[in-house]
């Protein structure tokens, strides 16, 4: 019906009862899930479902950490791989959550994962090629990004959005 008609899907489980609000989700298949979420603390954290919301499996505790969860993006080359942006610092997991490591010490607002090579990330403002070990700058350090993109089908094609572009997106094609 084009849309017109919704109906609700997956439930926040009653062990999520500190949930605040939804803030993002992710789809990684018909079945798989994330969705990043507000504690009644005060806590961004993110959770996982791989059974269509039967279950749940908390992957980032934002009570661990002393800022603001901004961002997130799982690899799909990598599924295990993903990586976190907060309001201080960047963080990466290869083992699904089960322990994190800082790869950044900036603010990100927005990350865009190379949909083949989980070690190509966008991360605001910067770059890295080799999974948060050094970083370029590839956009004026004084434009703040809201939004990255980069294209499915043709990972050279990366989209931002910013208050730096008259039009409010730019786009890069190397």
């Amino acid at each position: 019906d084009d849309g017109v008609n919704w109906i609700e899907q997956i439930d926040i489980p009653d062990s999520f009862a500190s949930v605040s609000k939804v803030l993002w989700f992710r789809i990684q298949s018909p079945t798989d899930l994330y969705i990043q979420y507000e504690s009644q603390e005060g806590h961004h954290n993110i959770s996982y479902t791989s059974d269509s919301g039967q279950s749940w499996q908390t992957v980032y505790d934002g009570g661990i950490y002393d800022n603001t969860l901004r961002s997130f993006a799982v690899s799909n080359a990598a599924p295990n791989t993903m990586y976190v942006g907060t309001t201080t610092s960047i963080y990466k997991t290869t083992d699904h959550g089960q322990s994190w490591e800082q790869v950044g010490s900036f603010p990100v607002w927005s990350l865009s994962l190379h949909p083949t090579d989980p070690n190509i990330l966008f991360a605001g403002n910067y770059r890295t090629r080799d999974g948060g070990i050094t970083w370029e700058l590839i956009i004026n350090p004084n434009v703040w990004i809201g939004a990255l993109s980069t294209s499915e089908s043709d990972p050279n094609v990366v989209y931002v959005s910013s208050y730096a572009y008259e039009d409010g997106i730019g786009r890069t094609i190397d």
